[in-house]
């Protein structure tokens, strides 16, 4: 058995980080739209409409001044994975409005 920390926190985790900073209530504000809780947001999960919502939040965490170092610690990410998740939310709205 291991004495390390697992460097991932659970969505739980996460939520009560953002509660503390008061940030939960913005994000919920951007995500519950897209048909996705907090907690889903927060999570783990893969699936295209939670990944999508995720990176809303992210979005939303650049736009209130927070650097892309503190959004992957806040959520327990690597600095790449919010950079990344950033320029997909940018490729996303590219697709929509040439489908419009």
């Amino acid at each position: 058995m291991s004495d390390t920390q697992p460097t991932v926190p659970p969505w739980s985790t996460v939520v009560e980080a953002l509660e503390a900073r008061g940030l939960r209530e913005p994000l919920v504000a951007v995500v519950r739209p897209m048909g996705v809780t907090m907690f889903e947001a927060c999570g783990r999960t893969r699936s295209t409409r939670i990944v999508a919502a995720r990176h809303a939040a992210w979005k939303k965490l650049r736009e209130l001044g927070f650097s892309l170092n503190e959004i992957a610690r806040l959520w327990g990410v690597d600095q790449s994975s919010v950079s990344y998740g950033l320029a997909g939310v940018k490729r996303r709205r590219k697709k929509k409005v040439k489908k419009a």
